[in-house]
């Protein structure tokens, strides 16, 4: 009997003191993933710790208590005495030489300590007691922490010039980005579709270019692009006074969020253009903007900037300076004259006249500019001290740090948040394009081409939000979350500490926590997305499916049959010899979570045969360049996913397969995105050839007109047949527009 009481104790203790190894799990969800974890046995249990906190103001820790209160210990109270157990202690330690938003964490059973270098790390330690908290339901596990960020910039930009969002929204995005260590706040404010900060000495910017008689972005765009009162009766928009710019600006100070106000200058101002035409300058079109040779332009400009630097303490003001087409100064009387007066090199000089005198305005106030890196187009050049936002695709994006100047990197492919998420089919509308989670995370910010010097030069990343389809909170949400956590993770942690396994094994494990900020976070994705290893000596596909919930399983039928329970268990690559078609499901716990879906995978004829190009494709998207579309690599939802080839004119191109070989299919898929501007072909032919001198045309096929349809959309273009050829030839015809592409994914021949 005392055995079996003993036996019972033992185990008690086990179950309620929690092993290292569990506790090491409960670590690593932490987002983003800390620099060392040390874990132990034990677990922090008090409901009702006393608070103990050093070496900072009042103010500060005031804001602390109530972070502890609202995310761990309701009851939570100050205590003076830093030695008695169940006490949570915070302290501002210079002697251990910490980064500025570095912190030390050590729990055991009896304490919890959390030293940093000053206020930010202390937060910062803060909020991963809270994370661990959160994953661990009701204690903090026993454990040692050392952590620092990667990078000292970690942004977001939200823009509220073409949607308006509400003081409260901002403060919940604001607490969103502090639970997960993003520090800067990027306030698009003001753009050409709405002025949205309350200017004491212009007040038509909010009383009229605040507002819109039509609630949807894209029918104000289409109709006449019109202003109104407040008080009209179809009147919608909005702007922050004085007093909510203080208040919020107070309130991310708190969680250590810089913000940077964003003035959009010298285009993008219609709103302003339509409170004070008289300030205007015709650009291009029906697009207006400050005129750089109107001296009232920057009387103007130096006095909206004055209220804002008394609005906003941060470093940088942002400016945009981008977004324009530069020839519209040569349709100005005045910047003609301006630019022989001057002797400035045309409309580049004109332009970079207009930035470097803000700029200069902005230097004798102790403040920093910040603008696109559009600016830079056609040499255009700043101070030393401007830092640049990079929106290119690959070694482009690097363009301003190779220059010379700081630059935060913010690239379609990692942060435009704006872009589908999913398969567009199944999406709410967006922007175009398809950034994933994980081709967020795994995004390489700094490259091996780059120098040590050039790496120095970017402080750090930022994802975009632009709300042209984007009018309410919640889809606001579901776009930005979770997907700004591999944003968090990525600019704070180093590669060596990043797993993509254990990162969506955490986002899973975050869901609660996001739901209790009240973030309504797009559903981790139940769908399959499929991987291709093209070996070229085995002459096959190896085929792997993967789904982001976790845990998960993925099963298969290769009959045509839906997928169920006792269907095949995916575990190890598919070998693709010549061509399968996979039916698809997501189960957990034996129950059937997803819709079926199908994939094909070919290895085809013409897999590694010679491409001759009789038309040049786009070398910003080149997928691979002569291989592209041979190379057996078939594409995603996504135009820059590095498989899709583009062409600003015709396709015209021939497979050389070096014999005669039998062909019974030809075919090519293409894409078709009208918002960015990617169009099918007007008709596509396909010949083949023996001698590449005389071709016969197989198949005329004219293009399926969708120009109605904003959805992205997919078409195949090919054609059966039963012949021998060496060579064939695929040409896709669409009438040249600069503006315009065709993307093209692999060509397949049977």
């Amino acid at each position: 009997m005392r055995i079996s009481i003993c036996i019972i104790i033992i185990a008690t203790m086990l179950f309620s003191c929690n092993s290292s190894k569990e506790n090491e799990k409960i670590a690593e969800m932490i987002i983003p993933r800390p620099s060392h974890i040390e874990a132990y046995k034990g677990r922090f249990e008090y409901s009702s710790p006393g608070i103990y906190i050093s070496g900072i103001s009042g103010h500060e820790a005031d804001v602390m208590l109530q972070v502890i209160r609202e995310n761990l210990y309701p009851n939570a109270h100050i205590v003076c005495n830093e030695d008695k157990e169940g006490v949570v202690r915070i302290k501002n330690t210079p002697s251990l030489n910490l980064p500025e938003e570095g912190y030390e964490l050590e729990v055991t059973d009896e304490n919890i300590t959390i030293n940093g270098n000053g206020y930010k790390g202390m937060f910062y330690g803060l909020v991963t007691v809270a994370q661990l908290y959160g994953a661990a339901g009701d204690f903090v596990p026993a454990l040692k922490i050392k952590d620092e960020p990667r990078f000292k910039y970690r942004g977001f930009m939200l823009d509220v010039s073409r949607n308006f969002f509400g003081v409260e929204y901002i403060k919940k995005l604001l607490k969103g980005m502090a639970y997960y260590k993003l520090n800067t706040f990027h306030w698009h404010l003001t753009d050409g579709s709405g002025w949205r900060v309350e200017i004491k000495k212009y007040p038509k910017l909010t009383e009229m270019s605040a507002w819109r008689p039509y609630n949807d972005y894209f029918d104000w765009d289409r109709n006449g692009r019109k202003f109104c009162n407040k008080q009209d009766e179809d009147a919608h928009g909005g702007y922050y006074t004085q007093t909510e710019i203080k208040e919020v600006v107070a309130y991310a100070k708190a969680l250590n969020i810089t913000i940077i106000p964003d003035i959009s200058m010298p285009a993008n101002s219609e709103a302003v253009i339509a409170a004070y035409p008289e300030l205007g300058c015709l650009f291009a079109g029906d697009k207006k903007g400050f005129c750089p040779s109107n001296e009232n332009s920057f009387v103007f400009i130096e006095n909206v900037l004055s209220e804002i630097m008394a609005l906003f303490p941060s470093e940088y003001i942002f400016i945009g300076g981008g977004g324009m087409d530069l020839i519209g100064f040569e349709k100005c009387a005045n910047c003609k004259k301006n630019i022989k007066k001057k002797g400035l090199k045309g409309v580049v000089g004109m332009n970079r006249y207009f930035i470097n005198n803000v700029e200069a305005f902005l230097k004798r106030n102790l403040r920093k500019v910040m603008v696109w890196d559009e600016a830079l187009r056609r040499d255009g050049s700043f101070s030393s001290a401007a830092t640049i936002m990079a929106l290119g695709e690959g070694e482009y994006n690097y363009r301003a740090c190779k220059k010379g100047y700081n630059s935060i990197l913010a690239p379609a492919n990692l942060g435009f948040l704006s872009s589908y998420q999913g398969d567009p089919a199944s999406e709410p509308e967006a922007e175009g394009g398809y950034i994933s989670l994980e081709s967020i995370y795994n995004f390489n910010i700094l490259p091996e081409y780059l120098s040590a010097e050039e790496k120095n030069r970017i402080p750090g990343i930022e994802a975009l939000l632009w709300t042209e389809y984007i009018s309410d909170e919640k889809y606001a949400d579901y776009m930005i979350f979770p997907r700004l956590l591999a944003v968090s993770e990525n600019a704070w942690s180093y590669p060596e500490n990043k797993s993509w396994d254990r990162f969506i094994r955490a986002v899973n494990n975050h869901k609660g926590s996001m739901k209790r900020l009240g973030i309504n976070t797009c559903p981790i994705s139940n769908r399959i997305t499929k991987k291709e290893y093209v070996n070229y000596e085995k002459n096959n596909i190896e085929l792997s499916l993967k789904c982001d919930i976790s845990p998960s399983q993925i099963r298969y039928t290769v009959d045509g049959s839906d997928p169920d329970i006792t269907s095949t268990l995916f575990k190890t690559p598919i070998i693709v010899k010549d061509s399968i078609t996979l039916k698809t499901a997501v189960f957990v716990e034996e129950v059937k979570v997803s819709d079926t879906q199908t994939f094909k995978s070919y290895y085809h004829k013409g897999i590694g045969k010679k491409v001759i190009y009789n038309s040049q494709y786009s070398l910003y998207y080149s997928a691979g360049n002569e291989t592209a579309l041979t190379d057996g690599y078939t594409g995603s939802f996504a135009y820059n996913d590095g498989k899709w080839q583009a062409f600003t004119g015709d396709v015209d191109v021939i497979i050389d397969f070096g014999e005669k070989t039998s062909i019974k299919n030809i075919s090519a898929k293409f894409m078709q995105q009208v918002n960015s501007w990617i169009l099918f072909p007007k008709w596509v032919e396909i010949y083949t050839s023996n001698d590449i001198r005389d071709f016969k045309l197989l198949k005329r096929i004219e293009g399926k007109n969708l120009l109605e349809s904003k959805k992205m959309a997919y078409r195949q273009y090919g054609c059966e047949c039963d012949l021998s050829a060496r060579y064939v030839r695929y040409i896709a015809h669409r009438e040249k527009d600069s503006r315009t592409y065709m993307f093209v994914d692999e060509l397949i021949v049977k």
